[in-house]
């Protein structure tokens, strides 16, 4: 698959970060969005989270190419 501009966008970096920037804000957006996180409690709900977390794990996979 190849990476859209939404895929940049939802980690929160540009188009030509290294393979290991891309892997370190992977797992910074995972942990924010998780259930357990205080950080967006108030601002989205299961479900809204669950979507963010899979949206970060596709474009993780778009950007580094790897499921």
């Amino acid at each position: 698959m190849t990476a859209t501009p939404g895929d940049w966008e939802i980690l929160g970096i540009e188009p030509d970060s290294d393979i290991s920037t891309v892997r370190r804000a992977y797992r910074e957006r995972r942990a924010l969005y998780q259930a357990e996180s205080l950080a967006p409690y108030n601002l989205f709900d299961d479900d809204q989270r669950a979507e963010l977390v899979a949206r970060t794990a596709i474009a993780d996979e778009r950007i580094v190419g790897t499921p």
